[in-house]
């Protein structure tokens, strides 16, 4: 049965025509054999379609040695993998639904030098990271090199460890793996038993897949001896010892011996070669993570998760040194926090996928970058003309106030571009953090008449906004003035309306004075998010930050980037 004549008058959009081609294969001139058997797909395709999206496909079909085969054989991409690359180069869609799925596609991607479809994929797999697939994404950020992700995957297998290695799939883990997890300082577990008793199940498991007998000798040798280097079984009590590490298999009956005896009277026994002699227990019970993402209130002397000692004595500024901003962060106290005073506008209802804000800015001493804060989204109380307090208080930080009365009576909904015009004047909070210095106190109002809303019940309606705690989740990186991203991390977490939600970048971020820095934060939440106007300029703890720098105008959405956590 032959195509329909004239299908083309029905498809409106490019992506309609695409999907059509790749679903009928009509035109097509190149076909591939993707995969191995006995799960072996062919899949008939156009050479423009995949050139104008892919310079490997390009070199493929039109580059000086391009492809004669037919067809032409991909053996190391999944047949589910490559019909989700092509419905991507094709339609433009992403339709991720697995974690296992994301990381087929996103090799298949990286292949043929998609960017942004890896980007995609990369998101996918920050968003479904959990302590059972912890270990296997940590494999596959080392493998495709993307160490933000392998470094989110660490901090999960370190705050979580006993769920991590509890799970049937921590036996499935590669040995590279389970060194990394042993070479950690700080893991959330009751004590180093716990440890043990899985890396002894990881040597059970990998005998059976060498279809070895899980005897003493066959353990050690699928371990090697770098496990029983890194296991701190000097932190056990006696009893732990006894019960577990002395009676396994895992160990000779001279190490045994040896570990019991030195745990019960330390110096009354040298351990054989080959054991950890380090007594510093790194398992903690109710650990929560140091520099892990959190959703807090802004309190003006917030305390470091880097530990309560004297601050740094005063010293001139040096040239700019990352050692010596290193070692000047752990020493200080409470991170300071520079407020940009705002000058509130407008509310934009943002109706995308993803919404980027971005500011530039320098600074006029050496600092350390360790996060932001970003507005939470407006609720219901602000355009029902509810002025009182918020039903979390302890997360409301409030830098003005919606009410109905304030609103003009020609609201406008865009989605993109101007927002729509709120109030014609609204005031700060004057409980709001101030700052001093040039830019500092911003207080002023837009001016324009003070007019009641015409119909309040109809822009209710077409305001919305969310009427209680709701799942926000944001991704944010800082770059440096070429471009080069420094830091990445996402942040997802159940937060209230009006209130301020803090990210906290992987690492501390070493900021050199008098050079431009990018800081971009994306929203993935469909909603209303608090406008306005923010200061250029704010002086804070005796450091000038110029915001907007370099830039040809004020960018719509640069103000909801309202505060810079750093420290010296």
């Amino acid at each position: 049965m032959g195509t329909p004549c004239d299908w083309q008058v029905k498809k409106q959009r490019v992506a309609e025509r695409g999907r059509y081609l790749l679903e009928t294969s009509q035109w097509n001139d190149c076909k591939f054999i993707v995969g191995t058997e006995p799960h072996q797909e062919s899949f008939q395709c156009h050479k423009l379609f995949l050139a104008i999206a892919s310079p490997v496909f390009e070199a493929m079909f039109f580059g000086g040695m391009a492809e004669k085969d037919v067809p032409i054989p991909i053996l190391d991409v999944q047949p589910e993998a490559f019909r989700a690359l092509l419905e991507y180069i094709y339609t433009d869609g992403i339709n991720l639904q697995s974690f296992d799925q994301a990381c087929e596609l996103c090799y298949a991607a990286k292949k043929y030098m998609l960017p942004y479809l890896v980007e995609e994929c990369t998101k996918f797999l920050w968003r479904d990271l959990h302590p059972k697939n912890a270990c296997r994404a940590y494999e596959f950020a080392k493998l495709f090199e993307e160490p933000v992700l392998m470094e989110k995957c660490l901090q999960i297998m370190c705050t979580e460890t006993q769920a991590v290695v509890s799970d049937p799939s921590f036996e499935e883990a590669e040995h590279s793996t389970l060194i990394a997890l042993l070479e950690q300082e700080n893991l959330s577990l009751p004590s180093e038993l716990q440890l043990f008793e899985a890396v002894t199940r990881w040597a059970g498991r990998e005998c059976q897949r060498r279809a070895l007998v899980p005897s003493g000798e066959n353990l050690r040798t699928v371990l090697g001896p770098e496990p029983l280097r890194l296991l701190r079984l000097l932190t056990l009590t006696p009893t732990q010892l006894a019960s577990g590490p002395a009676v396994s298999p895992l160990l000779t009956r001279d190490e045994a011996f040896s570990i019991l005896l030195e745990a019960s009277a330390p110096g009354g026994a040298a351990l054989p070669e080959g054991l950890c002699r380090n007594r510093v227990s790194r398992c903690h019970g109710d650990r929560r993570g140091s520099g892990g993402h959190r959703m807090s209130t802004y309190y003006p002397s917030r305390l470091s998760a880097f530990g309560s000692v004297s601050p740094p004595p005063e010293t001139p500024e040096s040239p700019f040194d990352s050692q010596n901003i290193m070692s000047s962060l752990v020493r200080r106290v409470s991170p300071s926090t520079c407020w940009r005073n705002i000058i509130p506008d407008r509310p934009y209802f943002h109706a995308n996928s993803s919404m980027d804000a971005a500011v530039t800015f320098t600074v006029n001493r050496n600092i350390c970058v360790l996060g932001v804060l970003v507005p939470t989204q407006v609720s219901e109380r602000h355009h029902s003309g509810d002025s009182g307090p918020s039903t979390s208080s302890e997360h409301h930080v409030s830098e003005s106030s919606y009410r109905a009365s304030e609103f003009s009576n020609n609201p406008l909904l865009l989605t993109d571009g101007p927002a729509m015009i709120f109030p014609s004047s609204v005031r700060l909070n004057p409980s709001a953090p101030k700052n001093d210095g040039p830019g500092g106190g911003l207080s002023t109002a837009n001016g324009g008449n003070h007019e009641s809303m015409g119909n309040e019940n109809s822009v209710r309606g077409r305001m919305g906004g969310v009427s209680g705690e709701y799942t926000e989740l944001v991704y944010a990186h800082l770059t440096d003035g070429d471009g080069c991203r420094l830091t990445y991390t996402h942040l997802s977490a159940r937060v209230q309306p009006d209130s301020m939600m803090e990210i906290s970048f992987n690492r501390p971020v070493p900021i050199a004075r008098a050079r431009t820095y990018k800081i971009v934060v994306v929203f993935n939440r469909t909603g209303w998010y608090p406008m306005g106007e923010c200061a250029k300029h704010v002086q804070c703890d005796d450091v000038l930050f110029n915001f907007c720098v370099g830039e040809s105008g004020c960018c719509l959405r640069d103000g909801l980037i309202r505060s810079i956590i750093f420290t010296f």
